[in-house]
C-alpha cells in the first residue's frame, strides 16, 4: 500500500513529464468571455498531454471592469495594452517560441498580423494550437497543427 507521500510524488512525477504550453488570448478581437467560459474544458483537455504554464489575456484598458476581474479570478495575467494590442502580444510571446520548456502555444485571436510569429514558432518547432471563436475562416487555420473551435 502507498503511503500519502508517495502518491504526492507519483502525482508531480506525472506533472513534471508533462510538456509546457502558453496560452495567449487576444481580448481585442475574439469574445474573450467565450474563452474564459471554456477555459476549464480547455485546460482538462490539454492536460492529458500538456500543463499550461500561464494564460495571458490581452485586454484594452476600456474593457468592462468585471470582465477584468473575471479575468484575474481565473488565475490568468491580465495583460492592458493602451492602442496596438497586437504588437504588445508579439512581444510578449516571441521568447516563449525561444524557452525550450515551453512545447506548443495556444492562441484565441482572429488578428492576421501575428501569422509571422506562429510561423517562426513552427520553425523553432513549437505547436500552435489556434482557439476559434467564431465561423469564419482565417488563414490562422492554415499555420495552426491543431484548430479547436469553441
Amino acid at each position: 500500500m502507498m503511503s500519502g507521500i508517495e502518491k504526492i510524488k507519483k502525482a508531480l512525477k506525472k506533472i513534471y513529464k508533462k510538456k509546457n504550453s502558453i496560452m495567449i488570448v487576444d481580448g481585442s478581437t475574439v469574445d474573450s468571455r467565450k474563452v474564459l467560459d471554456e477555459l476549464e474544458l480547455i485546460r482538462s483537455a490539454i492536460s492529458e498531454t500538456e500543463r499550461i504554464s500561464t494564460i495571458k489575456v490581452f485586454m484594452k484598458g476600456n474593457a468592462p471592469e468585471d470582465l477584468l476581474k473575471h479575468i484575474v479570478e481565473l488565475g490568468c495575467h491580465l495583460m492592458i495594452a493602451p492602442n496596438d494590442i497586437d504588437l504588445a502580444l508579439s512581444l510578449e510571446v516571441a521568447p516563449y517560441i525561444y524557452n525550450k520548456d515551453i512545447n506548443s502555444i495556444i492562441i484565441a485571436t482572429n488578428n492576421v498580423n501575428i501569422v509571422p510569429l506562429l510561423l517562426r514558432a513552427k520553425e523553432e518547432n513549437k505547436k500552435v494550437i489556434f482557439l476559434k471563436t467564431n465561423e469564419e475562416k482565417t488563414p490562422l487555420e492554415n499555420v495552426a497543427d491543431l484548430t479547436i473551435a469553441l
